[in-house]
């Protein structure tokens, strides 16, 4: 995984449309490190972590859209990609 979760190693995607079929493509990362193979995340919206795996989440800044997702359950963010402008995300959102 590339994405950090720090504005220094985060990604930022400058020019997200959904509404053009813009999809973030987090397929590649697993989301649960504990378990074997490749997991799909499970988006949460804008609640917080629960400490459970495979969890996927955003929530907004000031003309900002932050996605962070924990691959290790333990409640905090593992990676994170900066949307620039506020977007209401769904699962459709992504590619899983």
């Amino acid at each position: 995984m590339d994405s950090g979760v720090t504005i220094g190693n985060r990604d930022t995607i400058k020019d997200f449309d959904s509404s053009e079929g813009d999809r973030i493509d987090i397929s590649e990362i697993d989301a649960n490190m504990g378990a074997s193979g490749n997991q799909s995340f499970q988006f949460i919206g804008t609640d917080a972590f629960s400490g459970q795996a495979g969890e996927l989440r955003m929530k907004f800044g000031s003309g900002s859209t932050l996605v962070q997702g924990d691959t290790n359950g333990d409640g905090a963010a593992d990676f994170a990609v900066l949307l620039q402008g506020h977007h209401v995300l769904d699962n459709g959102s992504f590619v899983v």
